[in-house]
């Protein structure tokens, strides 16, 4: 019988082989959008078998003569649940989106194969138990995310965009795996429990703390954390909206790769890292919001705001194990609560920017623009996106009670906990001066669509297709969703932190 956790990557890389079938079938019938239809069915069909794998976990699966640590193995947790739930949703509103918004493209059977190759990859990422499977997964990915960038490759930014992201995702992944390799070497392993069982007898020493520094840069060059954020803006610009709006997911699966190598091989509190990954995040974040503020293309704008709100990820780590490591675990609470507030922040990033990438993808359609002045008045012209996009923005700003302001208070309350503390101290003053920043342009960015007078771009727009407004409407919806039951959500996120330590 085949294992459980096969099914949703058996389902997704078998419809990539048959998906040019259909394509064909959709020609012959006169109906190419057949093909459109399976990849979306296909996703929510995923979507279903992972959600049916909750009551079971822990599941596990092993591939080799050869018990663990050797092989392949598989498993599914609470915390991978959640990252595949999370990841799969984007891509399967994204694929709805995509009926219409791409349709005037050529290759679709070849876009569908990315979106469906790409989803495999994100499933079988997060369920990856060593090193070797997570690095062939996350080569699927990068190798997807690349082409969907440049797919329109007949425009000089999709090219442009295109060859830096993979130049620059193309080096951190080559230091990565080098230190992996390194890390085999000392362990004799990449089974992720095994490593952590030889790693805790381990001194600390150069040899271990450089082997984090290259996962934490080698992940971190497709986190877009400064300075390795250069290519994110290109590739925002030149990739289609809605592709853009699954790269904020691609941000987060390489920032987990770095959250869960370090807690599960290097615990923190043996490892003194938190102090570089709060460097990273509070120059990400101060970084991303100045030069997001200078940005007259609003696709600038959201791609410098994705790097300040990846410092937020890595800020909240890096005081979570700032805090494990200086305080042990008298400061217990302060740890669980950074740590809630960067996957909590993970979600409310990824279901907002999401929804404004696709916003901006309806606006553009209709305004021929992308200048943030062509936004202003389309409440009026276009009111089912422009209150879906008030939603992302309002979220992503911190305005209370929407779920984006706890998920940075979590971050900023861990931060307060010993004010004596220098490093703390300057982390807190930092955080909340940026909070305030990147408030400020994302309000009025809001105040733009909805209160001001219609621009002379925006004169003849009217409301998009339905393929269109519908999943940014849903994603608004799930942010109302997530703020009205938080307590629900952060049960959630508790049960998939405790995952990665030891539990279900």
């Amino acid at each position: 019988m085949v294992n459980q956790i096969l099914y949703p990557l058996i389902l997704i890389f078998v419809s990539v082989l048959i998906l040019p079938l259909v394509s064909k079938v959709g020609d012959y019938l006169k109906f190419p959008k057949i093909r459109d239809f399976f990849a979306f069915i296909v996703l929510a069909v995923s979507m279903l078998l992972i959600v049916s794998m909750i009551p079971y976990v822990p599941l596990s699966y092993h591939l080799s003569i050869f018990g663990p640590p050797f092989g392949i193995e598989l498993y599914a947790s609470m915390m991978s649940i959640y990252l595949a739930l999370l990841s799969i949703t984007i891509v399967l509103l994204v694929a709805f989106y995509s009926i219409k918004y791409m349709e005037v493209d050529n290759g679709l059977d070849k876009y569908y194969t990315l979106i469906l190759t790409l989803s495999g990859g994100i499933v079988g990422l997060v369920f990856s138990q060593d090193f070797f499977t997570l690095y062939v997964f996350w080569e699927l990915i990068c190798i997807s995310s690349y082409t969907l960038v440049s797919f329109r490759k007949y425009r000089w930014q999709a090219v442009e965009g295109g060859i830096k992201y993979l130049l620059m995702s193309t080096i951190g992944s080559l230091i990565a795996l080098y230190g992996i390799s390194m890390l085999y070497g000392v362990a004799g392993t990449l089974n992720f429990a095994s490593l952590s069982d030889i790693i805790v007898k381990l001194q600390p020493n150069i040899s271990l703390y450089f082997i984090i520094v290259t996962i934490v840069v080698g992940f971190g060059m497709s986190s877009a954390i400064v300075p390795f954020h250069s290519w994110i803006p290109d590739a925002y610009v030149g990739a289609p909206n809605c592709i853009a709006s699954i790269s904020t997911v691609i941000l987060k699966i390489s920032a987990f790769n770095i959250i869960r190598s370090l807690i599960t091989v290097f615990n923190p509190t043996n490892y003194n890292y938190g102090p570089i990954l709060i460097c990273f995040g509070l120059l990400s974040l101060t970084f991303g919001n100045f030069l997001a503020i200078t940005q007259k293309d609003i696709r600038r704008l959201l791609a410098f705001s994705s790097v300040s709100n990846m410092g937020y990820i890595f800020t909240g780590f890096g005081v979570a194990s700032y805090i494990i490591y200086t305080y042990g675990y008298f400061l217990s609470y302060a740890f669980e609560m950074a740590l809630i507030g960067v996957f909590l922040h993970m979600m409310n990033h990824v279901f907002g920017k999401g929804l404004l990438f696709m916003t901006v993808g309806n606006f553009s359609v209709q305004t021929k623009n992308y200048s943030i002045n062509s936004l202003e008045g389309l409440v009026k012209k276009m009111p089912l996106s422009s209150f879906s996009a008030a939603v992302g923005l309002l979220g992503l700003a911190g305005v209370p009670p929407l779920s984006g302001f706890w998920s940075k208070l979590f971050i900023i309350a861990s931060a307060a906990t010993v004010l004596s503390d220098p490093i703390l101290l300057v982390t807190l003053s930092l955080l909340v001066f940026n909070s305030v920043f990147d408030a400020a342009y994302y309000v009025w960015v809001f105040q733009k669509i909805v209160f001001r007078p219609v621009s002379e771009k925006g004169q003849s727009a009217t409301e998009v297709s339905v393929f269109m407004w519908l999943p940014v409407v849903v994603l608004a919806t799930l942010l109302i969703i997530i703020t009205i039951r938080l307590d629900l959500f952060i049960t959630f996120v508790r049960a998939a932190l405790w995952s990665l330590f030891g539990g279900v």
